[in-house]
C-alpha cells in the first residue's frame, strides 16, 4: 500500500510537469508571437515615421523652393503668397526653426518694401529664439531695426552668410546695409554705393534690382538709374513696385509729367491686391507733384503734405521730392516744422535746413550752413550754384553750376542758373535765346520767367515791354518773386516814368522787401526809389536798417551819406552832417571805389564849408579826373569847390573842360553849374539860357535834385527875363516827368 501509494505520488508528479511544460511551451509561443507583433508594429511605425519624414522633408522643400522663386519675382503677390505657404506648412508640420526664420524674414521684406504685415512681421520674428543665428533669423532682425529707425543696428546685424550656406536670397545682407546707406543720408551713399553695387548686384531677385536703382538716383547717377530701371522693368514686368518707381523716380527728375501722371492713375486705379500700401503712397505722390506743377498747385501741395510723413526714412526720392515740391511752392514753414520732428540724419538735415534758408531768400545764411557739409555731395554744389546766383555773384557761380550739372544734369533750375550766368558773364543774346526756350518748355520751371524779364533788360538794346509780359508772369507763378517784382518796377520805370508807373514801381519795390527780407539789395532798391520820389526820410530810414549788413554794397553808404548831406542842407542837422562823414568812412573801410569817396569827400568839404577841406577835396578830384575824365559829378564838384574858394575864372575853365570831355548827352549837370555861376555874376540872359540847355538834357535823365534845380533855376531866370510861357512850359515839363514829389510843383 505505501509502495503503492508511494508509486501513485512519483506517477502523479510525472504528470503534473509535463503539463506545466506544456503551459511553459505555449507562453513561449504566446510572447514569440508577441514580440513578432511588437516587431511588425515598430517596423511599421518606422516605415511610416520614414515616410512621413520624408513627405515633410519634400514638403519643407517645395515650401522653401516656392519661397525663393516668390523672393527672386519679388511682387506683393508673390511674397504674401509665400508668406501664407510658410505659416501653413508650420501650422500642418510642426515647427521647424528653418522655416520660421524663412517665414520671419519674407513678413519683414513685406513690412520694410511694401508696408504691409507690420504686425505679423514683428510677431514672427519674436517668436526666433535667441539661439536661432541663421542668415535668414538675423536679416529679418535688421529689416525690422529698420523699420524701428535704428539703422546702425540693422547694419550690425546685416551679416554675411558664411560661404559654404545654402541662404533663401544670397546678398541680402548687402540689402540691408544699401538701405541702411540711404536712411543714413547722402554721404553714406557715396561711401557705400561702390561696395553695396557690387554685392547687391543680383539681378534675379526685384528687391535689388529696386535697390541698385534708388542707390544710383540717389547718388546722382540719373542716366544710369533710369537705365537699369528699364532693363528692371523689362525683366519683372508684373512688378507694380517697379512702374510706381518709374513714375516717383520721373517725377523727381522733373521729366516725362504727362506720362508720370498716367502710370499713376493706372497704379491708382488697379485693384489694391495688386499694388501694395507704399507703391500706391508713392504713385500718389508721384500725381501730387504734377498736379502742384500742372495748375492745381494747392490740391497737389495738400496731398504731399498727407503723405510727407508716413513715407520711411530709406525711401530718401521720395522725401527730398516732397521737399523739394513744397519749397519750390514756398511753403518752407511747413517743411521745417517736418525736420524739427524727423530725426535725420546731421548731413541730410543741414541740407534741408539750407535749402529752407534759400527758400525764404537768406543766400547767406544758406551758403554758411553749406560750407559745413561735405563738398562731394551733388546737393551741396546745387544749392551753392543756386545761392550764388541768387546773390548776384555770378563769376563764382559759374564754376558750381557747371559742377552741379555734371553731378545732377537735367535739372531745369540748373539750367536756368547758368543762362543767368551766361546773362551777366558772357554772351546776353546766347542767354536770352536759352531763357526763350526753358521759359516756355518749362513753363513752372523755378525762376524762368524772372530771368527771361531779366534778360530782356539786360540785352542791348532792352526791352522793357517784353520785360514786363515775362515778369508780370513771374509774379503769378512764382511763390516769392522778390526779384521778380524788382526787376519789374526797373521794368516799369524804363518804360515810362510817369505819375502812374512810378507808384507801381515803389509798390512793387516794397513787395520785393516783403517776399525776401534778408536780401540787402532789396532794401537797397527800395531806398533809393523812395529818394527817387522825394521821399529823402524815408531812403534814410531803409537803408539804415542794412547800413551795417556785411553784405551790404558800399555805394549804398554813399548814396545815404548824399541822402542825409541832403537833409541836413534843407533842415541845417549837424547830426546828418556827422552821420555822412561816419558813413564815408565806413564806405572806404568796406572797399568802395575811390572815384566815390573822392566825389563823397568833396560834398562833405562843401557842407563844412571849412578852406582847408575844401582845397584837400579840390586837390583830390583834379587828381581823380586825370584818370576819369568822363566822371561828371566829379567836374562839377571840382568846379564848385573852385567857386567857393573864390576863384570863379578857374571854376569857368573846369566846366570848359568837363564839356570838351563829355558826351552831350552828359552835359546837363556841367550846365547847370555854369547857369549858377553865370547867376551869382549877374549874367540872366546866359544863365537863362545855360539853364534851359541843362533842363533840356537832366529832363529824361538824371537824380531828381538835379533834375528840379535845373528847372526851378531856369523857370525862375526865364520869368526875370519876361518869358513867363517859356517859364511855364519848362515847369509843366517838370510836373510831367516828376509828378509824385512835392518839390517839382512849382
Amino acid at each position: 500500500m505505501d509502495r503503492t501509494t508511494s508509486q501513485g505520488l512519483r506517477l502523479g508528479h510525472s504528470s503534473t510537469d509535463l503539463i506545466g511544460d506544456i503551459h511553459r511551451q505555449q507562453r513561449r509561443r504566446l510572447l514569440r508571437r508577441a514580440a513578432q507583433v511588437v516587431l511588425l508594429a515598430v517596423l511599421l511605425l518606422a516605415v511610416g515615421l520614414a515616410v512621413k519624414a520624408a513627405a515633410d522633408g519634400r514638403a519643407r522643400a517645395r515650401a522653401l523652393a516656392a519661397t525663393e522663386a516668390a523672393f527672386g519675382r519679388g511682387t506683393v503677390v508673390e511674397l504674401r503668397g509665400a508668406a501664407e505657404d510658410l505659416a501653413e506648412h508650420l501650422e500642418q508640420r510642426g515647427r521647424d526653426d528653418d522655416v520660421l526664420a524663412t517665414l520671419a524674414l519674407v513678413r519683414a521684406q513685406l513690412y520694410v518694401e511694401f508696408g504691409e504685415q507690420a504686425e505679423a512681421a514683428i510677431a514672427t520674428v519674436s517668436e526666433l529664439d535667441d539661439g536661432i543665428a541663421t542668415p535668414e533669423a538675423e536679416w529679418a532682425r535688421a529689416l525690422l531695426a529698420l523699420a524701428a529707425g535704428e539703422t546702425d543696428r540693422a547694419v550690425a546685424l546685416a551679416h554675411p552668410a558664411p560661404p559654404d550656406a545654402t541662404v533663401l536670397v544670397p546678398g541680402h545682407d548687402a540689402y540691408v546695409r544699401g538701405l541702411g546707406a540711404l536712411a543714413s543720408g547722402p554721404d553714406a551713399v557715396l561711401e557705400a554705393r561702390a561696395g553695396l553695387d557690387a554685392a547687391a548686384g543680383n539681378d534675379t531677385v526685384a528687391s535689388h534690382a529696386r535697390l541698385r536703382i534708388a542707390l544710383a538716383l540717389a547718388a546722382g547717377d540719373a542716366e544710369g538709374a533710369l537705365d537699369r530701371l528699364a532693363r528692371a522693368r523689362e525683366q519683372y514686368r508684373t512688378h507694380m513696385g517697379l512702374a510706381a518707381d518709374e513714375a516717383l523716380y520721373h517725377a523727381y527728375l522733373r521729366r516725362e509729367l504727362s506720362g508720370v501722371a498716367d502710370v499713376a492713375d493706372q497704379l491708382l486705379a488697379t485693384d489694391g491686391g495688386l499694388v501694395s500700401a507704399r507703391d500706391r503712397m508713392r504713385a500718389r505722390l508721384s500725381r501730387a507733384v504734377v498736379f502742384a506743377l500742372g495748375g492745381e498747385r494747392e490740391r497737389g501741395l495738400e496731398e504731399i503734405r498727407e503723405i510727407f510723413p508716413q513715407l520711411p526714412p530709406w525711401d530718401p526720392i521720395a522725401r527730398e521730392l516732397s521737399i523739394r515740391t513744397l519749397l519750390e511752392a514756398g511753403e518752407a514753414d511747413q517743411v521745417a516744422a517736418w525736420i524739427d520732428d524727423a530725426g535725420l540724419p546731421p548731413t541730410t538735415e543741414g541740407l534741408y535746413r539750407a535749402w529752407i534758408d534759400l527758400v525764404r531768400g537768406d543766400a547767406a545764411s544758406a551758403l554758411a550752413r553749406l560750407a559745413e557739409l561735405p563738398q562731394a555731395l551733388p546737393r551741396v554744389a546745387y544749392l551753392q550754384a543756386l545761392a550764388l546766383v541768387e546773390q548776384g555773384r555770378y563769376e563764382e557761380a559759374g564754376p558750381w553750376v557747371e559742377r552741379a550739372l555734371a553731378l545732377l544734369p537735367g535739372r531745369t533750375e540748373l539750367e536756368v542758373a547758368k543762362a543767368r550766368v551766361e546773362l551777366h558773364t558772357g554772351d546776353p543774346q546766347v542767354a536770352l535765346r536759352k531763357l526763350e526756350s526753358l521759359a516756355h518748355e518749362e513753363t513752372y520751371a523755378p525762376r524762368a520767367w524772372t530771368a527771361l524779364g531779366e534778360a530782356y533788360l539786360h540785352v542791348s538794346p532792352p526791352n522793357p515791354q517784353k520785360a514786363r509780359r515775362a515778369l508780370e508772369r513771374a509774379l503769378e507763378r512764382e511763390p516769392h518773386p522778390a526779384e521778380a517784382a524788382h526787376l519789374l518796377a526797373k521794368a516799369i520805370v524804363a518804360a515810362n516814368a510817369g505819375a502812374e508807373n512810378q507808384r507801381r514801381a515803389l509798390e512793387l519795390e516794397a513787395r520785393a522787401v516783403r517776399e525776401n527780407p534778408y536780401l540787402p539789395r532789396y532794401r537797397e532798391a527800395l531806398a533809393r526809389m523812395y529818394a527817387e520820389v522825394g521821399q529823402v526820410d524815408r531812403a534814410i530810414e531803409t537803408a539804415r536798417t542794412i547800413a551795417d549788413d556785411p553784405a551790404v554794397d558800399p555805394a549804398l553808404l554813399l548814396d545815404l551819406a548824399r541822402w542825409h548831406l541832403l537833409r541836413a542842407e534843407r533842415m541845417d542837422r549837424n547830426d546828418d552832417r556827422d552821420a555822412a562823414r561816419t558813413l564815408v568812412a565806413t564806405a572806404e573801410r568796406k572797399g568802395a571805389p575811390k572815384a566815390g569817396i573822392a566825389v563823397a569827400r568833396a560834398r562833405l568839404a562843401l557842407a563844412s564849408k571849412d578852406e582847408t577841406d575844401m582845397q584837400a577835396a579840390a586837390d583830390e578830384l583834379s587828381e581823380l579826373l586825370q584818370a576819369h575824365t568822363r566822371d561828371v559829378e566829379a567836374w562839377v564838384l571840382l568846379a564848385r569847390l573852385q567857386a567857393a574858394l573864390g576863384d570863379r575864372k578857374t571854376a569857368e575853365k573846369t566846366l570848359r573842360r568837363a564839356l570838351a570831355h563829355l558826351p552831350d548827352a552828359a552835359t546837363g549837370p556841367v550846365h547847370l553849374e555854369w547857369a549858377r555861376l553865370e547867376a551869382r555874376k549877374g549874367a540872366r540872359r546866359k544863365a537863362a539860357a545855360r539853364a534851359r540847355v541843362a533842363w533840356s538834357r537832366l529832363q529824361s535823365s538824371g537824380p531828381p535834385e538835379q533834375r528840379i534845380a535845373a528847372a526851378r533855376l531856369a523857370t525862375k531866370l526865364w520869368l526875370r527875363l519876361g518869358k513867363p510861357k517859356t517859364a511855364l512850359l519848362i515847369a509843366r515839363q517838370l510836373t510831367d516827368r516828376l509828378p509824385n514829389r512835392a518839390d517839382a510843383w512849382l
